[in-house]
C-alpha cells in the first residue's frame, strides 16, 4: 500500500517529519513530494526544498522524496498511489483539506 504526503515543505518542519514517520509505520511505501505552485512565493527553490526533505527523511527506508510541478493526481497515477496523507492543525485546515480531497477525487476517483 502506497501513500503520498504532498506539501510545499518551505521549509521542512518537525510537524512534517512527524506525519511522514507516522505514515511510514502504516504504509509500505511513502512518497513525500515537494509540489511547486507558480502562484506562490517560496523562500527556497524547489531543488533546495527537496534536498532538505530528503535529508530529513534519511534513514526512513520506505520513504521516497520527489519534486513535482504538476498536479497531485497526475503524480498519484504515475506512481500507482491511492492514498493521500495530510496533517491538519485546526478546523479551518480540515475544511480546506476536505475541499481539496473532493477536487482530487473528481479528477482521480481512486484517491482517498
Amino acid at each position: 500500500m502506497k501513500c503520498v504526503i504532498p506539501g510545499s515543505y518551505d521549509p521542512v518542519t518537525v510537524g512534517h517529519i512527524d506525519i511522514i514517520i507516522r505514515a511510514s509505520k502504516v504504509f509500505d511505501e511513502v512518497w513525500a513530494v515537494v509540489f511547486t505552485n507558480s502562484d506562490k512565493y517560496y523562500r527556497f527553490t524547489g531543488e533546495m526544498r527537496l534536498k532538505m526533505l530528503a535529508a530529513s527523511c534519511a534513514g526512513l527506508d520506505n520513504v521516497n522524496t520527489a519534486l513535482s510541478d504538476g498536479m497531485l493526481v497526475d503524480f498519484m497515477r504515475e506512481h500507482g498511489i491511492k492514498y493521500i496523507v495530510k496533517g491538519v492543525r485546526d478546523a479551518s485546515d480540515f475544511d480546506y483539506e476536505n475541499k481539496l480531497a473532493n477536487i482530487n477525487r473528481s479528477f482521480y476517483p481512486e484517491a482517498e
